[in-house]
Order: C-alpha cells, then sequence, then structure tokens
C-alpha cells in the first residue's frame, strides 16, 4: 500500500485555507455594503432639502457657492470628482457621532480610512452606521516629473458626514477637502511605476485624524 502523498495533501489543504479566506473577505466586504444605494438616496434627499447642522452652517457662512450647498452635496453623492466640491473645513469635537462607518463612493466599499479609526467608533457595516462619512478621491495637479517623461500628481479627496439616524431624515455635518503629495522620489526598482504617472497616495491618515477629531464624546 503506497504511503499518503503527505506534501500533496498539505498544498491541498494551504490552498483551501486561502481560497476561504479570501472568499470571506469578499462576502464579508459585501455584506458590509448591503443597503448602500437606499442610503445614498437617503442621503440625496437630505442634502436635497438642505438639512445641516448648525455647526456646518457656520462653516459656510460667508464661502462663496456657486450653487446650494446641497445641491452640490447631492452631485458629489451620484458622480465621480474631477475637481474638489467643498471648502475647506475645520475639525470641531462633537459633530460625528459613532458608530462611524466610511465609505469609498467611488470604490463602493469601505474605506480604508476607516481602519485607522478607534475600535470604538468603528460601525460593523453601512447600516448599523449612525454617521457615515462619504468619501470620493481624484487625480489632482501635476505638480513634477520623476523622469522618464513620468507624471508627479497630487492625490485630493472630498468628504462629507451624515448623521443617518436624525428624526427628520439623514442630516449634513461637516465637509472638508484633502491634498496628498506624492513621493520626492520614486524607487528605479519598482519596473511597475517606470511607464506610469505617479500619483500620491489617498490621505487616510489625514482623513482618520479629521474624523477622530470631531467625534462626539460619547
Amino acid at each position: 500500500m503506497a504511503a499518503p502523498n503527505v506534501t500533496g495533501l498539505g498544498c491541498a489543504a494551504a490552498l483551501v485555507a486561502i481560497v476561504g479566506f479570501f472568499g470571506y473577505r469578499i462576502y464579508d466586504g459585501y455584506q458590509r455594503m448591503i443597503g448602500l444605494d437606499d442610503l445614498l438616496a437617503s442621503a440625496r434627499a437630505g442634502a436635497a432639502a438642505e438639512r445641516m447642522s448648525p455647526s456646518l452652517s457656520a462653516d459656510l457662512a460667508g464661502v462663496d457657492q456657486a450653487a446650494p450647498f446641497g445641491k452640490t452635496v447631492s452631485g458629489f453623492l451620484a458622480a465621480p470628482l474631477t475637481r474638489d466640491v467643498f471648502p475647506s473645513g475645520p475639525s470641531e469635537p462633537n459633530r460625528f457621532k459613532a458608530p462611524v462607518a466610511v465609505v469609498d463612493l467611488d470604490g463602493r466599499k469601505i474605506d480604508q480610512t476607516q481602519g485607522r479609526l478607534p475600535a470604538s467608533a468603528r460601525a460593523r457595516d453601512i447600516r448599523s452606521a449612525r454617521t457615515l462619512v462619504f468619501v470620493r478621491c481624484f487625480k489632482g495637479d501635476k505638480v513634477g516629473e520623476y523622469g522618464f517623461l513620468q507624471g508627479a500628481y497630487r492625490r485630493n479627496c472630498d468628504l462629507i458626514g451624515f448623521d443617518m439616524k436624525t428624526p427628520g431624515g439623514p442630516t449634513m455635518l461637516a465637509a472638508t477637502n484633502f491634498q496628498e503629495e506624492p513621493p520626492e522620489s520614486v524607487s528605479t526598482a519598482e519596473i511597475w511605476r517606470a511607464f506610469h504617472d505617479v500619483v500620491a497616495d489617498r490621505p487616510a491618515s489625514a482623513m482618520a485624524l479629521y474624523i477622530t477629531d470631531n467625534l462626539a464624546s460619547r
């Protein structure tokens, strides 16, 4: 009787574990985003009705706007960005109530910023979030070159938070924009970058700090 192929069994078990792990990640990501379209529709209705917190209203006082702010927000929720649409807004404690979910609207997924928030503030999924923070990013201005016609570009992101549980419907809480600079140099060993523009990384740390600074104390 031939001895069992231990190596083959081990490889098969490892393959099953890897497939299971990635399968779970995909399933978990899907579960966390169920209901996004309905929540976006509710948020757009709140924006169209110009429902906003007193703090946000104070932020916008004196800001020259080409259109009503709610209309700008409604467009932001509906379509990708090619430029910043929100003015730079200050941090102020007690704007955002936990639990919070940060949504990458372009990727239709939980934004990487979520993992940098305090664990106690993170919502398990978008349906359980008191505050939904919506983010869109885009390739910004060219600020230099690395050689071989490789352009160096900024990354710009706009962010707005909604209280999704207010009695009158979703309410805009705070909005701002972020800008991340590209690295000063890139390694020539990074072959995948050799013939492509380099765009700065997503400013996840800056966005997480802003959200954390705006969290309610309880």
